[in-house]
């Protein structure tokens, strides 16, 4: 914070932003939504459950930095999803979860989110920039059952890359 101090160097310009890109650069594992708990979450629903919500999270894991280049939801028939970040702020329903991906829920069916460079050339709410994720920061996956279901279930895949940590 320089407010008041006349600053001839930009020091979080100067060092931090090189050491994110750094991050980047050194892929120390894979996420690919094969590690359940880890890269992936599964929830179910009971047969016979009428608006019954359930949430699943992922957590980076402490000393390690997440980069993320696409969500995958598998959203079932009968139900309606949507996923949150925890480093998003929600200012319109103050969710303890973070600000939900989607402004509305996702219906049944296969959902893509992309974050890269070209991401925003096939689909509007695509980012185009990694979702860098520091530890601690937490993905939540929640999936509503709209009328009474049979028993199916719902996944969230996480894909990207673990980079090297240099900033915290």
């Amino acid at each position: 914070d320089y407010k008041g101090i006349a600053a001839i160097l930009d020091l979080d310009l100067l060092v931090k932003q090189p050491l994110v890109e750094a991050e980047r650069m050194h892929i120390l594992g894979l996420l690919d939504g094969r590690e359940g708990n880890y890269d992936s979450v599964s929830l179910t629903t009971v047969a016979g459950e009428v608006a019954t919500t359930r949430t699943g999270t992922l957590t980076v894991p402490t000393g390690e930095v997440w980069f993320i280049n696409s969500v995958v939801t598998t959203i079932p028939a009968n139900c309606v999803g949507n996923w949150h970040c925890s480093l998003w702020t929600d200012r319109v329903a103050a969710s303890v979860l973070g600000q939900p991906f989607h402004a509305a829920v996702l219906a049944p069916g296969e959902h893509r989110d992309e974050f890269s460079t070209v991401g925003g050339v096939w689909l509007i709410t695509n980012k185009g920039v990694e979702l860098r994720l520091p530890a601690g920061a937490v993905i939540t996956f929640v999936m509503t059952s709209v009328p009474a279901v049979a028993l199916v279930t719902g996944t969230l895949l996480l894909y990207g890359w673990v980079g090297k940590v240099l900033v915290e």
